[in-house]
């Protein structure tokens, strides 16, 4: 199934990666608070993505509200080199096209004759770029205040 990839970056990298060391050898409440004070940012930018969908795609033929319900799926690295947070848009059409602004659609249904449209473009693009300072800001948040608890019980 193809996939829109976004990802957001932390600036304090080094700062998350040794938090994220001691988060694995150490206490799983800190580990659940940090990823919930982390996660609060999830359900926001999946309800943009949703209303982007909703506001740019034609909703002629049901293309706005097909796209909108695609699932979309936050992962998060706490280790390794790609520490921070990846969204993806699954879906067997074709989205990242479709985020591009083009849609190919068979012509009234005749699956011999395909056509691409010209549609608005970044429904999900957009909408996740906007979104990138957020979820950095949520997260040097999450970290610093579970980096303080850490501190504090030693």
């Amino acid at each position: 199934m193809p996939r829109v990839p976004v990802q957001v970056t932390v600036q304090g990298r080094e700062q998350f990666i040794r938090l994220g060391r001691r988060l694995r050898d150490g206490d799983e409440i800190l580990r659940r608070e940090l990823r919930l004070g982390i996660g609060r940012i999830e359900p926001r930018i999946k309800a943009e993505i949703k209303v982007s969908a909703l506001m740019k795609l034609p909703h002629r033929g049901g293309l706005a509200r097909i796209i909108a319900d695609v699932p979309v799926h936050t992962k998060w690295r706490f280790t390794g080199s790609s520490v921070g947070m990846r969204i993806t848009a699954v879906s067997r059409r074709q989205i990242a096209d479709i985020d591009r602004g083009r849609l190919r659609a068979p012509l009234y249904g005749n699956r011999r004759h395909w056509f691409t449209h010209a549609v608005k473009p970044g429904w999900f693009s957009d909408p996740t770029g906007r979104a990138e300072p957020k979820a950095r800001d949520a997260v040097q948040r999450a970290m610093d205040n579970t980096a303080r608890r850490i501190e504090g019980s030693k």
